[in-house]
């Protein structure tokens, strides 16, 4: 009888044991994906029947703040918020000023105060998505943020499915992951003189999970086709408030802030309101903050468009895209925040720092000095990439790619970008101390 090799004898429970181990590793991956796409399937149910998410909160009748009680005029209001340069929990806050007779004013002249208050109103937008995830302890920032400042009728219902990982998963598959976070309030204000208007405040979340993709979806259209499908659903919430109003016989003022990709919605939203897409009677004032490029539009900077302000960090890269040597940018005004070519910088950075440090707790993280980085970075880019129709080439890409890859650390350029910088100098602008 024939003898096999020892060594043959014995390979063959090897061959049986890795057999067994790729197809225990098989149905497991297969579970993975039945289950996954099961919890999807059962999420996107939830949705279309409006359960299964965390609900809005509901205030009692006096803040949380105590001494901050609904107030109308000029007050200082103590306002919690989140960010990721503030150590420990990440929460801070800050005795913010605010001025119901700022609405009463020209909206086209830039208001250093408004500028202020409207960034820290901004930067509630992320703070409120912690409440909305489903086990959190996490306060409703937005609610009680801009009920310290008197406001009502505030509503955040936008949240309940975009505050979730498996909501952002379900809005990639779906394809609705161009949608936004938003937080809606109003306030009756009353001038000096006694004149009555209605006040209505919109503070849209920047980019936030999936939602970041968007920013990449530059063609397609006029406005950038990224942001162009919150900035529709901003409007259809507005518009009921707005008729409210104007119903009562009142003029409406409308505010609308945002940071980042939030920015860029808000510019949008207001634009087309500059555009009369609420009718007469609205008067509209915009404040941007680090909002990248929203438009390719030749009237951007026109006179219609001067109530809307965008607030941008020279170190920012965000700002600069999509570039404008593809013929992009923002509507209305841009206001540039110090640089470091500027004479005083120097004196200004140190106010900055030191209201930074009272503010967050921290040190400020960013470097001014990566404004020059970005200004050669992005002459750079454009003399490889002249058009946005060649950036989605594979030559397009490699180019940024390796440009990009050999020359910036991401971490470090997104500092700049962070809403407690945007804060800490608007705020050592007007002297808004911590609380």
């Amino acid at each position: 009888m024939r003898r096999h090799p020892s060594h043959i004898a014995t390979a063959h429970p090897v061959r049986q044991a890795l057999g067994r181990l790729v197809l225990a590793a098989g149905l497991t991956v297969l579970v993975m994906m039945l289950i996954g796409a099961i919890s999807l399937y059962v999420r996107h149910c939830q949705r279309t029947l409006g359960v299964g998410a965390v609900e809005g909160p509901v205030l009692n009748a006096t803040t949380a703040w105590g001494d901050d009680l609904a107030r109308a005029g000029r007050f200082t209001a103590n306002i919690a918020f989140t960010d990721f340069a503030v150590p420990g929990d990440g929460e801070t806050e800050i005795a913010l000023t605010w001025d119901d007779n700022w609405f009463f004013d020209e909206s086209t002249a830039y208001n250093p105060e408004l500028a202020c208050a409207g960034s820290v109103i901004a930067s509630l937008a992320y703070a409120e998505s912690g409440y909305y995830q489903a086990d959190s302890d996490c306060l409703p920032y937005m609610e009680l943020g801009l009920s310290a400042l008197g406001m009502t009728n505030i509503s955040t219902d936008s949240y309940r499915y975009r505050s979730e990982v498996v909501d952002e998963v379900l809005g990639l598959v779906t394809q609705e992951a161009d949608g936004a976070a938003f937080g809606i309030a109003e306030k009756r204000i009353v001038s000096n003189e006694g004149e009555e208007r209605q006040l209505i405040v919109a503070s849209i979340r920047g980019s936030y999970g999936s939602e970041w993709l968007s920013n990449l979806s530059v063609m397609g259209g006029e406005d950038h086709p990224g942001y162009t499908g919150a900035a529709d659903e901003v409007a259809r919430a507005l518009a009921p408030r707005i008729e409210r109003a104007q119903e009562a016989g009142l003029a409406v003022e409308l505010l609308l802030v945002g940071h980042s990709r939030g920015g860029a919605i808000a510019n949008l939203v207001a634009a087309r309101a500059d555009d009369a897409l609420f009718g007469d009677g609205v008067n509209v004032r915009a404040y941007t903050y680090a909002s990248p490029a929203t438009t390719l539009s030749a009237d951007a900077a026109c006179a219609r468009y001067a109530n809307i302000f965008n607030i941008a960090n020279p170190a920012d890269i965000m700002t600069h895209l999509p570039l404008e040597e593809w013929g992009y940018a923002r509507y209305g005004v841009d206001v540039t925040l110090p640089g470091v070519t500027d004479a005083d910088f120097a004196a200004r950075y140190e106010k900055m720092q030191r209201t930074f440090e009272q503010v967050m707790g921290a040190t400020s993280p960013y470097n001014p000095d990566d404004e020059l980085l970005i200004e050669s970075l992005t002459s750079d880019i454009a003399g490889q990439v002249k058009t946005v129709e060649e950036l989605y080439t594979p030559a397009g890409v490699a180019s940024v790619a390796s440009t990009v890859a050999l020359r910036v650390s991401p971490w470090e350029l997104l500092y700049a970008h962070y809403p407690s910088v945007y804060i800490a100098w608007l705020a050592s602008f007007v002297g808004t101390p911590q609380s």
